[in-house]
């Protein structure tokens, strides 16, 4: 091979590789999140919990998962929400829950979806 076709060569590499797009996973992250009705109190049967929701990585589909918890933190109910989040996006959501009378605490987290 010539040298000028080799060098030709490598600048199409360097420049295919430069072109070349990888999908980063997306990489969600509970910004704020509280209770807005039912909970503490459970005085009500349902619970509506409000979150602020940042993607740190690229888009795709995210998983988030409230568990309403006793005082001895035994998950009494789980609620699960899937959505959408493109990449470098803070978006709200929210999510309603069944709170039985025994309930005091919730945990919420983000995952991108299997």
């Amino acid at each position: 091979m010539e040298r000028g076709s080799l060098a030709l060569a490598l600048m199409l590499a360097v420049i295919a590789s430069g072109c070349a797009t990888q999908t980063e996973a997306p990489d969600p992250e509970v910004v704020s999140s509280e209770q807005r009705q039912g909970l503490l109190d459970t005085v009500q049967e349902q619970a509506t919990i409000e979150a602020d929701i940042r993607n740190n990585g690229g888009p795709g589909d995210i998983t988030a998962t409230a568990l309403i918890l006793d005082e001895n933190q035994t998950v009494l109910d789980r609620t699960t929400q899937n959505f959408y989040m493109d990449a470098n996006q803070t978006r709200r959501i929210q999510i309603q829950t069944q709170v039985p009378q025994e309930a005091n605490s919730y945990n919420l987290t983000v995952e991108p979806s299997s």
